[in-house]
């Protein structure tokens, strides 16, 4: 592709609210071809270089899973957490006391006195509720 041309896609792509991974893809490519760091090229052209870091972050993830799946998940962050599954059919509500109307789909106890109660599947995800548990357990006595 000719210089002019590429300057032409990268304004366009400029005024994009979001990129596609082929538009993303182009933009590396273009700041890696300029030999600019990314800040300097995303300050060139009107990009956020926050943006070129983000995609370039996730291609890397995205490659190195295709590459070797076994391998992401032995540098994975996650932390599994000891827990005690039950049927909601092993606890009644008396047992729970009269302030609960229902039981909750997840529950996780943090400690004796700590439980994360999850009433709705769709509204908190995995990964948030594993955040707030560790946060939850740094700033526990």
């Amino acid at each position: 592709m000719e210089e002019q041309d590429v300057a032409k896609k990268l304004k366009e792509l400029c005024g994009l609210r979001k990129w596609t991974e082929e538009q993303a893809r182009f933009v590396l490519e273009a700041c890696r071809a300029s030999g600019e760091p990314p800040t300097t090229f995303a300050r060139r052209w009107g990009f956020y270089s926050q943006r070129m870091y983000w995609w370039k972050e996730r291609f890397r993830r995205t490659d190195a899973e295709a590459s070797d799946p076994g391998a992401m998940a032995a540098t994975s962050t996650s932390t599994f957490l000891p827990m005690t599954v039950r049927d909601e059919h092993d606890v009644s509500l008396e047992t729970l006391g009269a302030a609960f109307t229902a039981v909750a789909p997840v529950t996780v106890v943090v400690s004796p006195d700590v439980r994360i109660e999850v009433t709705e599947l769709d509204a908190a995800s995995a990964a948030w509720v594993a955040a707030l548990v560790k946060s939850l357990r740094e700033v526990s006595p």
